[in-house]
């Protein structure tokens, strides 16, 4: 399914109505930004557990890698690409050694992507990203939901190390903007027009972005 024939049930299959009506208010503010690329998480209710799962293990994992030595379970994680990925097939059996194996470049998933694909993956399930081509023509690049999603575990992670704790909650949206946050809290709005407070702290201060990025202070 093309990006533009996709609804927002097919983006947030999990979202409730309180979800559905912050983001309406945030798409129709009329301080609201030129939105000009839409995504969504795509997680189905049983993949958001999956997702909570691997975030337990990532926070509890211990880091038990040694210099000059691949981690316990890169071994493991060899032998099974090469099993299920075709284009790692013909390899044969793992080396002995990780450094043995042959490196890849784009232009090998240029040429055909869907030999990266593993054989034991729902391909109803797949999205696509595209590089923005860089360092060469855009490349179109296979993936699944749970990766992306996955990466909150290790970002809770990396962040607590500096005594950073993530908070969510109901009506609360974390937006990164390069050089500073803006955080956006209200109340779950019964109509469009709630009131939205934007508290955006910039080297600890306030920080209300101007109109140049279009995202001014909600009144």
């Amino acid at each position: 399914m093309t990006p533009d024939l996709l609804s927002d049930g097919d983006r947030y299959p999990t979202l409730t109505p309180a979800g559905r009506d912050l983001l309406r208010l945030m798409r129709e503010h009329p301080h609201a930004p030129i939105y000009r690329n839409e995504s969504g998480n795509r997680l189905s209710a049983d993949e958001v557990e999956q997702v909570r799962a691997l975030e337990r293990e990532a926070l509890g994992a211990p880091i038990d890698w040694q210099p000059n030595q691949p981690p316990a379970w890169m071994r493991k994680f060899v032998a099974r690409s090469i099993e299920r990925v075709p284009a790692y097939r013909r390899y044969g059996a793992p080396p002995a050694s990780f450094t043995d194996l042959p490196t890849i470049d784009r232009s090998d998933l240029s040429r055909d992507i869907a030999q990266y694909v593993p054989d034991d993956v729902d391909v109803d399930r797949l999205i696509n990203f595209r590089t923005s081509g860089t360092t060469g023509h855009p490349l179109l690049v296979a993936s699944h939901p749970l990766v992306a999603a996955q990466y909150l575990g290790y970002h809770k992670r990396a962040l607590r190390r500096f005594g950073i704790e993530l908070q969510h909650g109901r009506g609360q949206v974390g937006l990164p903007d390069r050089s500073h946050r803006h955080k956006i809290e209200t109340e779950p709005p019964p109509r469009l027009s709630s009131r939205v407070l934007t508290v955006c702290r910039r080297r600890g201060l306030d920080y209300f972005p101007g109109k140049e990025n279009r995202t001014a202070a909600l009144p």
